[in-house]
């Protein structure tokens, strides 16, 4: 590993470069904002006495294939100050079996059963909860979630993604909060490890040997073993297709350096 890029990704770089320096971008602004978005910086939790003003701090949870492991990293974000906003987003459903996407609705439900019938928590908890269940992929978020965080004015917003995906959640969501005018501090949270295994996503020649999530990340797009014409891997494939201006979808390296300050 590399801090924390890793070294699977590092070894892209001859085959990334030429697409980045069509895009204006450089090698070195994409190192640094695919190290910012996946770095927890614990130094930046929620903390503080008293109650957070409403819709001021946010908490933006979505799973992406990752089951429901991110419902602890929201527990104890959500323990660190009073009355932080939580919107929940992401709307597919039916896919557990093949990808182990779940969407928001079965996110807060599961979240429900940890804070209230587990811990003892009081249902109030979720008085301040938006959930966004229509947006089926990260483009949907752009447009639906985007608006949505820009209308609340936050200050602070703590993004808790996978690690594998939250690079282009950030820089897809901030494109429409950018446009919007709407510059909170993005904090990245994310959860898993680059040498986590995927639970179900494989290489279509050997269905059995899972992807680890660096993989997923760096690699190019490879084919699903399970559905026609659904593409495994390249993550950072899409975020460099998606900032295209012929495609428009989400922040090149350069604008997302200059968004997030770093």
């Amino acid at each position: 590993m590399y801090g924390n890029v890793p070294r699977l990704f590092l070894e892209q770089r001859e085959r990334l470069e030429p697409k980045l320096i069509e895009l204006g971008d450089t090698w070195d602004d994409c190192l640094k904002v695919v190290y910012h978005a996946t770095t927890l910086n614990v130094d930046n939790a929620p903390s503080g006495s008293g109650k957070s003003e409403w819709g001021k701090e946010i908490i933006v949870w979505g799973e992406t294939d990752a089951g429901y492991l991110g419902t602890q990293t929201v527990v104890d974000l959500l323990a660190k100050k009073d009355n932080l906003t939580l919107v929940i987003s992401g709307g597919v459903y039916g896919k557990k079996n093949f990808t182990n996407e779940v969407g928001s609705l079965e996110l807060y439900a599961r979240l429900y059963s940890e804070l209230v019938m587990k811990q003892g928590y009081t249902s109030a908890i979720f008085a301040r909860t938006i959930i966004e269940s229509m947006s089926q992929h990260t483009g949907h978020q752009r447009i639906i979630l985007g608006p949505l965080l820009s209308s609340l004015a936050p200050e602070k917003i703590w993004v808790v993604i996978p690690i594998n995906h939250i690079t282009r959640f950030v820089m897809t969501v901030g494109l429409s909060m950018h446009e919007n005018g709407s510059q909170p501090n993005i904090i990245p949270w994310p959860y898993g490890s680059w040498t986590d295994t995927h639970t179900h996503k494989a290489p279509i020649d050997n269905p059995d040997r899972k992807f680890k999530l660096q993989e997923l990340f760096a690699l190019p797009p490879t084919p699903s073993p399970y559905h026609e014409g659904i593409f495994y891997c390249g993550e950072i494939d899409k975020i460099i297709q998606y900032a295209n201006p012929s495609e428009h979808q989400c922040l090149t390296f350069r604008q997302a350096r200059e968004w997030l300050g770093i």
